[in-house]
Parts: structure tokens; C-alpha cells; sequence
């Protein structure tokens, strides 16, 4: 008996200890407690992955994500919590300085090393790619809506479009969507097909000094060779240099998730 109950309260612990990888999959916080669940503040984010082998490779987004579809290659949920206490307008200022990503570091599990995310990055006037632009301004972003910028990888050194959709920048709550509008490459390996890499981003103000941030990153139908060469750790390594950016952590100033 007491063989059982100590396999019994392991069992969970073990489920306490890893909400993000609930056998329903990640819960952004629409309304409800997210999963996973926010850390303490200052302390590292909390992260969870789901590969195409979990949930029967089919997740339902919830309804406040846009997300059409059940199928995934993979999920990366990241929910933190950081001390701020500026304005909503100095969040929008760092969302829209598309070229400050050029600064952003990851830290790169394949070399071992800090690296830079993106070799180029800028606005756009438009989503064809052809008309660069200065960064986006707190003073645009806020009244919502489409906004393009283009971006190479360090990796691949290939131009991709995004959008940037903005769906709330309220005073104490900020959503906006990333989704590519091109196709991404990697040397000869397709990564991924337009539309196929969606993010979705919530900030919440949870007090005068301290706001939540929570991201849900959705790679679909994503090629084996993709799978093959792109570990998921990278992903989260990636996904946590964005977090560090957008609530103005150094990037290179911690140590590394290596994965």
C-alpha cells in the first residue's frame, strides 16, 4: 500500500510540476487561467511543446485565436511574467521597432553558442516586400489593424514577409498576431507554406509594476526533412528570445535554455 500511494502521489507531482503539457494542449488566457501557467515575477518563463506525435497530432484552437484547423507539427506555449512600469505606448514603441530584431540573440543549440536571430529586418508599406519603411510607431499600432515587415533568418538568409495584426492595444491589455505571408525556406528544405507559422501574443497589466505576457507559437504541416533538421528546442530557444525582447530583458544576458 504504501509502494502505491508513494507511485501515486509522484504521478502527481509530476502533473503538478508540468501543467503545460496537459492532455489537452496549451490554453491561452482567454478569459480562463492559461496553461502553462504564469511564474513568479522575474523568474524565467514557463514553456511546453507539443509535437505532432501528442494530442493525435489535433488540437482544437480556442475560438479567441482565429486559428482555423485542429492539426499542428508543432506547439510552443510561453507564458511569463515581468516588472514594468511604463506606459502601454512604451510596449507598442518595442513591438514596432522591427529593426531593433536585428539586436535580438538566441541562444543556438546546434553551435553552442549566443546567435543572432535575424540577419535583416524591416517595415513595410505594403505586404509585397518592395517598399521598406521606418519601424512602426507606438502612435499607428495603436489603433489595431494589418502591418507588414520583412525579415531573413540567421539561418536561412532568406527574406520572409510577416503580418502583424493588431487585435487590442488597450491600457492594460495588448494582442496582436504574427502569421508568414511568404513561403519560409531553409537551403533546399521548405519549412513552411504561407500561413503556416502563426503566433499570437497577450500582455496583461496585473498590477502597477508587473504584466503577464503569454505567446502560442502553431507550426503546421511543416515537411519531415523539416522536422529532421529543425530541432524543437530551437523553437523555444527562439520563442524565449522574443519574450526577452518585447519586456526588455537582454537577450544574451541570461543563461541559455539549451534543450
Amino acid at each position: 500500500m504504501r509502494v502505491r500511494w508513494l507511485v501515486a502521489a509522484v504521478i502527481a507531482f509530476l502533473a503538478a510540476a508540468a501543467p503545460g503539457m496537459a492532455a489537452d494542449g496549451p490554453v491561452p488566457p482567454c478569459g480562463t487561467a492559461p496553461l502553462p501557467g504564469y511564474p513568479a515575477a522575474g523568474a524565467p518563463p514557463h514553456d511546453a511543446v507539443w509535437e505532432s506525435g501528442d494530442l493525435d497530432g489535433h488540437w482544437q484552437p480556442p475560438s479567441c485565436t482565429g486559428w482555423d484547423g485542429t492539426d499542428f507539427t508543432l506547439l510552443v506555449a510561453l507564458a511569463g511574467r515581468f516588472r514594468f512600469a511604463g506606459s502601454r505606448d512604451a510596449l507598442l514603441a518595442r513591438i514596432g521597432a522591427i529593426s531593433a530584431l536585428k539586436r535580438v540573440r538566441y541562444w543556438s543549440i546546434s553551435d553552442g553558442r549566443w546567435n543572432r536571430l535575424y540577419d535583416r529586418a524591416y517595415a513595410l508599406a505594403g505586404k509585397d516586400g518592395s517598399h521598406p519603411r521606418g519601424d512602426f510607431t507606438a502612435a499607428e499600432l495603436e489603433h489595431g489593424g494589418d502591418f507588414y515587415f520583412d525579415q531573413a533568418d540567421n539561418r536561412t538568409g532568406a527574406n520572409v514577409v510577416y503580418r502583424l495584426r493588431v487585435r487590442a492595444a488597450e491600457p492594460d491589455h495588448l494582442r496582436f498576431d504574427l502569421d508568414n505571408v511568404t513561403a519560409a525556406k531553409w537551403l533546399f528544405i521548405r519549412v513552411a507554406d504561407p500561413g503556416d507559422l502563426q503566433s499570437m501574443f497577450v500582455l496583461d497589466k496585473a498590477s502597477a509594476r508587473e504584466w503577464t505576457f503569454y505567446s502560442l507559437l502553431r507550426v503546421r504541416n511543416a515537411p519531415p526533412l523539416a522536422t529532421l533538421f529543425i530541432r524543437t528546442g530551437s523553437y523555444v530557444n527562439r520563442a524565449v528570445a522574443l519574450y526577452r525582447h518585447i519586456v526588455g530583458i537582454p537577450t544574451d544576458a541570461e543563461p541559455p535554455a539549451v534543450r
